[in-house]
């Protein structure tokens, strides 16, 4: 399980997949979520923006701080977002509560 955030804080999203390898370098990568993924967002900061035309359908970030949180595209893929100053490391704590 990776715990992610967005830059300041406000949603917090799990994805339940201990794989995740995603790109090097700066900035944020995408991966595709095979397993999953629980997002918590208490203060309503989740926001989504539809595109009409274009390889991504919907793009989901922080109305806070306007960090991504994931994607999706046409064909109907979600990728979740990895910043790139987050941990990537896999956090099994609780891994059993989910019947894995």
């Amino acid at each position: 399980m990776n715990n992610l955030t967005c830059h300041c804080g406000a949603i917090h999203y799990k994805l339940f997949n201990s794989s995740i390898s995603p790109k090097t370098g700066r900035g944020i990568s995408f991966v595709e979520a095979s397993n999953p993924a629980m997002i918590e967002d208490p203060s309503k900061r989740l926001t989504t923006y539809s595109f009409e035309s274009g390889p991504v359908k919907e793009y989901v970030f922080c109305n806070q701080c306007g960090a991504a949180i994931y994607q999706i595209d046409n064909r109907g893929l979600v990728q979740h977002a990895i910043h790139s100053h987050q941990n990537h490391l896999a956090d099994y704590n609780g891994i059993l509560n989910f019947g894995f």
